[in-house]
């Protein structure tokens, strides 16, 4: 069920990549120098289509990136907590210890 959900989902996105890849492949230039517009520095030919997708791509890491640094007190919280019931793990199964050697219960009877 999972695999054909998957398949749902991502072929219509790929039909959608390759189409606009298809209707964009006339090159344009790319340049990194603000100050000349006619013969630029930093400048490259590259097909619109690659641009499109290098764009969205970088859009996509920078946006995990954000989001990663956005969850750190969640994460910091999800690590403090772990080691507290580490320690807590480790409380109990000495008391556990300690009343098997004693041979007495820890709780009283009713």
């Amino acid at each position: 069920m999972r695999k054909i959900l998957s398949w749902l989902i991502w072929l219509p996105v790929a039909i959608i990549f390759i189409v606009v890849a298809l209707a964009n492949k006339q090159n344009v230039t790319f340049s990194l120098d603000p100050m000349s517009q006619t013969d630029p520095i930093l400048a490259i030919d590259i097909p619109l289509f690659v641009l499109l997708f290098a764009a969205l791509l970088l859009g996509v890491v920078f946006g995990g990136i954000g989001a990663w640094l956005n969850q750190s007190k969640w994460r910091r919280a999800a690590r403090d907590a772990r080691y507290e019931m580490n320690q807590i793990r480790t409380e109990v199964s000495a008391l556990r210890r300690d009343q098997e050697h004693s041979g007495t219960d820890l709780v009283a009877p009713n």
